[in-house]
């Protein structure tokens, strides 16, 4: 008995110790496959093979990557991070899921079909492109409608993972429905027909700037999954971080604005112009340049219910004497004309005509360079600033960590010029 007894548990153990060997086969089989495909090293010569595809697909954009050192530098900062984040997600195994082969397969395909249809068709007046009929014909073969639906709702899926994990559901796209939807089941059987001619032409594929490529379009995918997998943990600013800030970076508070109407009040009274005041400090873009006035209103027209109850006191010409608060922030105000028009009823409407000048609670976005846009910059709460200021501080750190512990080796610079005929 004592004889089988041990028998036994030679089996048990063996079989236990074959159990493991085999799961550590396994993970070791599974990690040298992950490992294969990280990213090490990209030559200048696979960029400017890369770009040189590029300036005709893109060339304006190419065009503004190649433009200075300062823009190829940031460009070359752009690749290390991307393929830093990937290799770091491809290690904790996120590039292991269907969404993640579906997402890609989708991406690579809308690439692969505009370079190679822009093959096709270069110097060829034969050309012939697709028809709608091409279309419909190819999505109703029951397979290839199904892998749509299939990897569409994959880019959604992550999309919305994403999203959620960064506590941003709000930013997630909805999925397209009735006439949106018919044109992007086109389009992507447009995509997967002309991809699948790209593919099967295995000089195109391995172009070594189709290559590169591909690797970027995964390495976006990778990289963006995980930042929302560490954000919580890692980016995302705390209550404390945000009161940091702000307590360091007095320019955003509040108060001053407060501050800086009773001394515009005061000038204002005091008989400055009115007008220009307004042209010089309003927050009120829509009104500034006409020097903050609004013209014709109606009692109960839609303004700031607390400028209005104040405007409908002053006399003609006449400036409130205090700030007068409202949701937006604080305004000072000047009757400019009121009028009463008595109706056949004998109701009355009064309509009037006035000036205000608006500090904002809240401040331009500090991050947007006027020099470089004519779009005006957003409005934000000081805590707006400070969390987005934080958070990509934070970002920063986080991604510099990655990319100094992987290490990806990328030339300094390069040498690229536009085709004289793409520029």
């Amino acid at each position: 008995m004592k004889k089988k007894l041990i028998l036994l548990s030679s089996v048990v153990l063996i079989v236990v110790l074959g159990l493991v060997t085999w799961k550590i086969q396994e993970i070791r089989a599974k990690s040298e496959k992950r490992e294969s495909k990280i990213i090490k090293s990209v030559s200048s010569e696979e960029i400017v093979e890369m770009l040189k595809a590029g300036s005709l697909l893109a060339p304006e954009k190419t065009a503004g990557i190649v433009a200075t050192a300062e823009s190829r530098k940031e460009f070359l900062k752009t690749l290390r991070e991307y393929f830093a984040l990937a290799a770091r997600s491809r290690r904790e195994g996120l590039a292991d899921t269907s969404d993640y082969e579906l997402a890609l397969q989708l991406k690579e395909n809308a690439y692969l079909a505009d370079a190679y249809a822009l093959k096709l068709s270069a110097g060829n007046p034969d050309f012939k492109r697709l028809t709608k009929e091409d279309l419909n014909a190819y999505l109703a073969d029951g397979n290839n409608d199904n892998q749509n639906k299939l990897e569409i709702d994959a880019i959604y899926a992550i999309q919305k993972t994403n999203m959620e994990s960064m506590e941003s559901p709000q930013a997630v796209t909805p999925k397209p429905s009735g006439e949106t939807l018919e044109k992007v089941r086109q389009q992507w059987a447009w995509s997967r027909i002309y991809s699948d001619k790209a593919r099967a032409d295995e000089e195109f594929m391995q172009q070594t700037g189709n290559q590169l490529r591909l690797k970027i379009i995964d390495a976006s995918i990778l990289s963006a999954g995980l930042l929302a997998k560490y954000w919580k943990s890692n980016i995302k600013p705390t209550n404390q971080d945000i009161a940091a800030f702000l307590s360091t970076h007095p320019e955003f508070e509040v108060r001053k604005k407060l501050e800086l109407a009773k001394t515009i009040l005061n000038r204002a009274k005091s008989g400055e112009d009115f007008a220009k005041l307004a042209q010089e400090y309003s927050e009120d873009r829509s009104t500034k340049d006409q020097g903050g006035l609004y013209n014709s209103q109606i009692k109960n027209g839609g303004i700031w219910k607390e400028v209005e109850a104040a405007v409908l006191q002053l006399e003609k010409g006449q400036i409130a004497d205090r700030i007068i608060e409202s949701k937006d922030g604080y305004h000072i105000v000047q009757l400019v004309d009121k009028r009463v028009t008595k109706g056949k009823d004998g109701s009355e409407t009064i309509s009037y005509d006035f000036r205000h000048i608006l500090l904002q609670r809240k401040f331009e976005d500090p991050t947007v360079d006027k020099t470089k846009t004519q779009i005006p910059p957003p409005f934000m709460l000081p805590e707006e600033i400070a969390k987005a200021a934080v958070e990509k501080d934070k970002r920063q750190k986080f991604v510099e960590e990655i990319v100094r512990k992987e290490n990806i080796s990328l030339p300094e610079d390069f040498n690229f010029e536009l085709p004289k005929d793409v520029k």
